[in-house]
């Protein structure tokens, strides 16, 4: 069984009566494509596929020809069902033992128990001398006990005794093969070795071939980050299939960390017009090392919509499941859907009951059709009960249809493959019945989940001329060129990983996988080797810094002969900004973009502000529409607690009418009359809330109560006054002329919160607020002009405006405002004038905000939209500096 070179490849001469153990799935397909063109090339029109498979598949399709003639009996569990049955008995081995991580222990002996078969090593001879007894090596004979009982009850077997059991059996008599080849192994394990020496004995000869013998120019390239290597890299694979090569290898040891990251700048090298397109592509590389399925969109919005009938679904979840595009009727209902979030958003909080009755209002009027699915989701709600997998697998079933997933728009190739993988998962629950046995609604979701994360989805495609590949998946294959990245020295040789239920002196001894750091250091090395003799173009890379850490690179780049080079910069540069010089359109700023003559929708007092703060956030938020993006509420924030007092306040007013009505009251009775009206709006308005925690709920009632009583006790030293309106509605309208002749005109609603009429006839405007305000925002020059725009336009005449700062009970309350004379509100002084201006009485005053307001009204009318905030902190309360872009 001497390992052979070969200078060439005849795959002709070589398959016939033979076949080819290769050991990766990627080399059988090079060698299959290779046949097809040697054939072509002998101007065969049709052919037989000759023998060429991975080992992995060679013995599966043993077992199965096994089965079929009788001489296996046994059956072979799949990888989940036997991680399923090794979790199930883990259960009752842990059931009396604290454990932190039972699942990762269970994991863990699993994967100790295939290195032992791998290596043929008898634990129950080897783990249980004296020499290794410890704690970890009895409870894993415990639990190995337990699982090769059970398995020998139910005649199963796995995957990691497959070669032993085959062995056993007569299998020389369905092999049709005279001879087999093991083809470009890295490594053979004791396991297989012995497998094929069985053979051998039984007349089958064994030949061990390679066709790595090239002789490779070497270059060796530091580069000053992660992210500048991975680019030079790219570019690199990019210069080389220009040349004509299409065989092009890109091999990074840690892929499966790295892997969004090289996804990202592979795409912008290769294809920078797709960052301008959302047209797909077709790409000309190949990323091995999928995501798993459970980070997909498509079964993102599965669980999110099996999260819907847990006991409590936050804002998040819901928000998802209601913008996903899988859903049914998502493309007919988009910006319903859109609009019903947002409308969520504003107005829940970040926890919420999936039948919370405000969020099956807002679905009945805005997305009839989703509200139609949200009905029958909720008759069809999972059972209590612990059911077999099979049967929630059937109930999911029945789910699916009603939402639609996934969805109603055609699948792309990318998507419909997902979906495929997805009915795999389904499939393979079906079969747990016999090994886990009943289970809950949140059993069958973590089982889902672990399902779907342990199944990495790679894309099927056309063998892409760039393959960017793990460490393995290059193992035994020839290429054009090769580019190895990630060569430090805290990644290259990998570090050492022994498992900790094997005793690591055993694991060193034997060479076992990450046992040592010789092994890592030897089998490292023979990779590098390896991919050395497999093109006659290497390149080696590293990146010199993370962060602010120097790197330093691997010693084993110390072992090959290479010259060291440095990329040009220039040549790192992302390919979409070079495009972009070429497509750069400069566009001169207008400061002026006149208004329409008139609007079709009235504005609110909230215009004349964000005029003043910065024409431009006026221009987009009245003109542009466009509307901040708010976080979902995660609790009451000041907002939601001022609105609910406004509405407790006006519940209580509109029943007292007058300060004599308030001050008859005895302090029970007021007490009394205060609960009930925030008990009354704090239930209506907080339905979700009162429904879910009634402690939290008694709590910001007592809270609510405590300031309302705090506040009403400033109310009664005020002399005697009737409310006369809450929530008065007023219009205006402000009209301008501008240079060329032409009228403009903008409308205005707003409404006052609450005036009052003192008996002596005195008008007061009031304005509820639960922050701290200051009158002195009013006048010269005026940044807050919401109460001046109030009393400007209501009519006969009015005597004092204040704001009623409500603030929480620990903090002083009081009334901010200006008046025409002393005492007509506590705090509130007489307007005494303005220094150094001819403001000077409250006419005067009255006349100084009319002004104001017709100039910010001109300014918004003729078009003013230049970026120029008021004061440097009008940009931190502003969410328009992605479209301003303004430099703060």
């Amino acid at each position: 069984m001497l390992l052979k070179k070969m200078n060439t490849l005849d795959l002709i001469k070589l398959t016939q009566n033979t076949l080819i153990l290769t050991p990766n799935e990627r080399l059988s397909r090079r060698l299959h494509k290779l046949y097809g063109k040697q054939m072509a090339a002998q101007n065969h029109l049709v052919w037989e596929a000759p023998c060429i498979l991975s080992i992995s598949n060679w013995l599966r399709q043993l077992y199965q020809e096994a089965i079929d003639s009788g001489l296996i009996m046994q059956l072979l569990l799949s990888d989940i069902q036997f991680q399923t049955l090794g979790q199930t008995l883990g259960k009752t081995l842990f059931k009396n033992k604290d454990f932190i991580q039972p699942q990762k222990t269970i994991i863990d002996m699993l994967k100790a128990r295939k290195l032992l078969k791998q290596w043929q090593v008898n634990y129950s001879e080897n783990l249980l001398t004296e020499t290794y007894q410890t704690k970890e090596s009895l409870l894993f004979n415990e639990f190995i006990s337990m699982l090769e009982n059970e398995l020998a009850k139910n005649n199963y077997f796995t995957i990691d005794e497959l070669p032993d059991k085959l062995k056993q059996v007569a299998i020389a008599k369905i092999m049709n093969v005279e001879k087999i080849i093991v083809f470009s192994f890295d490594e053979v394990t004791p396991q297989y070795k012995d497998f094929l020496s069985a053979l051998e004995k039984k007349m089958i000869p064994i030949q061990y071939l390679d066709w790595r013998t090239l002789k490779s120019e070497r270059t060796i390239h530091p580069l000053p980050s992660l992210e500048q290597e991975y680019y030079a890299m790219a570019n690199w694979a990019k210069n080389q299939l220009s040349a004509g090569n299409q065989n092009i290898v890109c091999i990074v040891p840690d892929l499966t960390t790295s892997r969004p990251l090289i996804a990202r700048i592979f795409y912008e090298v290769f294809h920078p017009q797709a960052l301008f397109s959302s047209h797909s592509m077709s790409p000309l590389f190949n990323i091995s090392g999928g995501e798993p399925l459970s980070n997909l969109p498509m079964f993102v919005a599965l669980f999110n919509f099996l999260a819907l009938f847990q006991e409590q679904a936050n804002y998040q979840t819901i928000s998802q499941f209601i913008l996903s595009p899988f859903i049914a009727f998502a493309e007919t209902e988009k910006f319903s859907r859109i609009k019903l979030d947002l409308a969520l958003r504003n107005t829940v909080l970040e926890t919420c009951l999936y039948d919370d009755r405000l969020l099956l209002d807002q679905l009945a009027e805005l997305t009839p059709h989703l509200a139609k699915i949200w009905q029958e989701i909720r008759q069809n709600e999972p059972s209590k009960q612990m059911i077999l997998p099979s049967s929630w697998i059937n109930w999911l079933t029945q789910l699916i249809k009603i939402i639609g997933w996934p969805g109603e728009r055609i699948l792309n190739s990318y998507e419909f493959q997902q979906l495929e993988q997805g009915y795999t998962v389904f499939n393979d629950l079906i079969t747990l019945d016999k090994f886990c046995g009943k289970i809950t609604f949140t059993q069958l979701m973590q089982l889902l989940k672990e399902t779907a994360n342990n199944l990495p989805f790679q894309i099927k495609t056309i063998d892409a001329p760039v393959q960017v590949l793990g460490m393995l998946e290059a193992s035994g294959n020839l290429f054009d060129c090769i580019w190895i990245a990630g060569l430090t020295d805290k990644a290259w040789p990998p570090p050492v990983k022994p498992n900790p239920y094997i005793p690591y002196e055993l694991q060193a001894r034997l060479n076992m996988p990450h046992g040592s750091s010789r092994r890592q250091y030897d089998y490292s090395l023979f990779m590098m080797q390896g991919w050395v003799q497999s093109s006659a173009n290497v390149h080696f890379s590293y990146a010199e810094y993370e962060g602010d850490e120097p790197l330093s690179p691997s010693p084993l780049l110390n072992e090959f002969a290479a010259k060291i080079t440095s990329f040009n910069r220039h040549e790192q540069v992302l390919p979409c900004h070079l495009m972009l010089k070429n497509q750069v359109e400069i566009l001169e700023e207008l400061p002026i973009l006149p208004c329409p003559f008139t609007f079709e929708n009235a504005f609110g007092s909230s215009l004349f502000q964000q005029q003043i703060n910065c024409p431009f956030q006026a221009f987009a938020i009245q003109r542009l529409k466009s509307q901040k993006f708010e976080p979902p509420q995660t609790s009451w924030d000041r907002r939601l607690r001022g609105k609910n007092l406004h509405a407790v306040m006006e519940k209580l007013w509109k029943k007292w009418q007058h300060s004599n009505t308030l001050n008859a009251l005895s302090e029970e009775e007021l007490d009394i009359q205060i609960d009930e009206a925030v008990t009354a709006i704090l239930k209506r308005n907080l339905f979700s809330l009162y429904k879910r925690s009634h402690d939290y709920f008694k709590l910001e009632k007592g809270r609510f109560i405590n300031i309302i009583r705090d506040w009403v006790s400033i109310e009664k030293t005020r002399k005697p006054f009737k409310v006369t309106e809450m929530e008065y509605k007023l219009s205006c309208t402000y009209q301008m002329q501008d240079d060329s002749g032409y009228s403009h005109e903008i409308n205005l609603n707003f409404r006052i919160d609450r005036i009052d009429l003192t008996d002596a006839g005195e008008w007061i405007l009031i304005d509820y607020k639960t922050n701290e305000e200051k009158p002195m925002h009013w006048l010269n020059p005026m940044s807050k002009p919401q109460m001046p725009l109030y009393a400007t336009h209501f009519e006969p005449h009015f005597d004092g405006i204040a704001y009623a700062c409500l603030h929480p009970a620990s903090q002083k309350m009081h009334f901010a405002g200006l008046s025409r004379e002393d005492n007509l509100l506590p705090d509130v002084k007489a307007f005494n004038g303005i220094k150094e201006t001819e403001i000077n009485s409250w006419n005067k005053l009255t006349h100084y905000w009319e002004e104001q307001l017709n100039i910010v009204a001109s300014d918004f009318m003729i078009g003013n939209v230049a970026i120029k905030p008021r004061t440097p902190q009008t940009c931190d309360n502003c969410h328009l500096s992605t479209l301003c872009r303004i430099i703060k």
